[in-house]
């Protein structure tokens, strides 16, 4: 309960709560509840299809754009209008615009919440930072000498694997190459707005390294991707040559 983190003075009710996890609807789960059951079944296929390609990310930018709260994603099933989710934002976004003063200690950080409330949306697709976030006054200042970074990673089986969001070419992704520089294993994904992709990447420091490119849209697969790249990746380049980057 919410009330009892903001507020240290409530008691507990030790025994008469019950815990439940509550997450959205994964991409897997929207397409079988829009009925897109032949396209689920691609997105199961590992690796995917060049012809599934296109429908796969044109399904995902739409379940994107919704989201994965099950009212909308029900509504957005039954009707297939985007319009029509519209009073269930508006509705979701004037009560959390209500609900703030429950658990703002102060008329400043109630102003501050709903002001971040409303500014999210324009801020939604960019790199979120405190500096000027919503047209605000508040600013930060970056180190000049940061360390180069991968966007995620993603541990198996005792080794973290990289993972970068990127759209540009293989030799531009300088914070992977660091990283593999120093990792121990050989493996490293990225996911674009492009179709599936394996080739054998060198770094300037010369260590090779499989770079498996993936659409977006099969992000809900990492798992088995890696799986795959690990157990298959040597395998696949053979039978499909490509010369080293």
């Amino acid at each position: 309960m919410l009330e009892t983190l903001l507020n240290r003075g409530l008691s507990f009710p030790v025994g008469r709560v019950d815990y439940r996890i509550i997450r959205p609807v994964s991409f897997p789960e929207f397409l079988g509840a829009i009925g897109e059951n032949l396209v689920l079944e691609q997105l199961e296929q590992i690796p995917l299809k060049d012809f599934a390609h296109s429908r796969l990310q044109q399904l995902f930018h739409t379940y994107a754009l919704i989201g994965g709260m099950p009212e909308i994603v029900e509504k957005y099933a039954a009707t297939k209008d985007l319009t029509a989710l519209s009073t269930i934002y508006e509705r979701l976004i004037t009560a959390y615009l209500d609900d703030v003063e429950k658990y703002a200690p102060s008329d400043l950080l109630t102003h501050v919440i709903r002001h971040c409330i409303r500014a999210s949306f324009r801020e939604a697709g960019k790199r979120i930072k405190f500096e000027r976030f919503g047209q605000s006054d508040y600013r930060t200042r970056e180190k000049p000498t940061s360390a180069a970074q991968v966007d995620f990673v993603y541990p198996f089986e005792g080794q973290l694997i990289p993972i970068e969001v990127k759209s540009g070419k293989e030799g531009s992704l300088k914070s992977l190459h660091l990283f593999m520089d120093d990792s121990p294993h050989d493996l490293a994904i990225r996911f674009y707005n492009e179709k599936f992709n394996l080739t054998e990447v060198t770094t300037p420091a010369g260590k090779s390294f499989l770079l498996l490119s993936l659409p977006y849209s099969v992000a809900s697969k990492t798992k088995e991707y890696i799986r795959w790249l690990k157990d298959e990746g040597r395998r696949y380049l053979a039978s499909h040559p490509i010369s080293p980057r």
